[in-house]
């Protein structure tokens, strides 16, 4: 990789680094807190930027810090993605009603201490890293994958809804 090549992979590693710190909500001063000083805010601030390049161990530290796997801080390779960009395709709605979802508030989930809610939680693991959505508060799921849950929990619908619904 000639040097273009790496400020160009610095730059969208520090977006993804952004990224994923903003919809955690957290500023660059409270990563600084939550690391015990591991981390400066300004030595984030300049991996963000692209400035810096952080080391694999590092890398590896911050996504323990934030709780999500390494591989969700990486940048997309564009080289093997259509069109060079992370854009997610979807599929087209035809003339059918809206289906109804439901909206899993994780903190609740996890404190659910049953084992019967374990599936629910891997799934809604799984789905957080597919999304690349590492907020931490809500899940939305489609009514077809809720009644699966339900069916693997022991529940139906509408009691997931009133146990773990937001």
């Amino acid at each position: 990789m000639n040097e273009s090549g790496e400020q160009d992979y610095a730059r969208r590693l520090g977006q993804r680094l952004r990224a994923v710190r903003s919809q955690k909500r957290w500023s660059l001063h409270e990563v600084q807190e939550a690391a015990d000083g591991e981390f400066s805010a300004a030595a984030v601030g300049s991996y963000e930027r692209g400035e810096r390049l952080i080391s694999v161990p590092r890398l590896n530290r911050l996504a323990l810090l934030y709780r999500v796997p390494v591989e969700d801080l990486l940048p997309p390779d564009e080289a093997v993605r259509p069109g060079g960009g992370g854009a997610r395709v979807r599929g087209e709605r035809g003339s059918e009603q809206a289906e109804e979802r439901l909206v899993i508030d994780l903190g609740v989930l996890e404190r659910r201490a049953e084992p019967g809610w374990e599936p629910v939680r891997r799934f809604a693991r799984t789905i957080q890293v597919r999304r690349g959505d590492f907020n931490g508060r809500v899940l939305s799921v489609r009514g077809e994958d809720a009644r699966s849950l339900a069916l693997v929990c022991g529940h139906d619908v509408d009691e997931m809804a009133e146990l773990i619904g937001a």
